[in-house]
């Protein structure tokens, strides 16, 4: 048995980790596969081979993961970034979230707007920092001239909140 509880464990690989082996996790969640290399290549195995085998096999016992007989559920996301109306009507929902509302930013506009995929609810939204006034970077079909430091305040933003989540 999992002694997590948590059906979604975050893993995470480097110093601090109580000897976890990756490997194993993903093996014990269904999440991987072990690679069987002919008798000719038995030098090039893992140490813990024997021991990886035996997690697939009980991941394949419990149908997880891969080795479950279901297909896996994706949920469409509805991007309201190009449906202005359809988007206000969600923001009321929004708002009535008391603890904040958990999201992921899919894509950096310039350094004070994002696309961000809020996965609870199924949507993809345009945000903006409030009271901010960023310079704009140039764009490909613009006519509009760059400011300056609009190209490096949007790197800034990417660099440090692309494909992060946040709340």
């Amino acid at each position: 048995p999992n002694p997590n509880p948590n059906p979604n464990p975050k893993v995470t690989a480097g110093k601090g980790q109580r000897n976890r082996n990756l490997a194993m996790v993903l093996l014990n969640e269904g999440l991987a596969t072990v690679m069987r290399a002919g008798k000719e290549n038995a030098d090039e195995r893992s140490a813990h081979f024997d021991a990886l085998v035996a997690a697939e096999e009980a991941a394949r016992q419990a149908k997880k993961g891969v080795h479950s007989n279901s297909a896996p559920s994706t949920a469409p996301i509805q991007d309201l970034t190009t449906d202005s109306r359809r988007a206000r009507g969600m923001e009321a929902e929004l708002r009535r979230e008391s603890r904040g509302v958990r999201g992921r930013i899919e894509h950096v506009f310039n350094g004070g707007m994002f696309k961000v995929v809020i996965p609870k609810m199924g949507i993809a939204v345009m945000f903006r920092i409030g009271a901010l006034r960023v310079p704009r970077p140039a764009a490909a079909a613009s006519s509009r001239p760059p400011e300056p430091l609009g190209d490096e305040a949007k790197e800034f933003a990417r660099k440090q909140l692309n494909q992060r989540d946040g709340e």
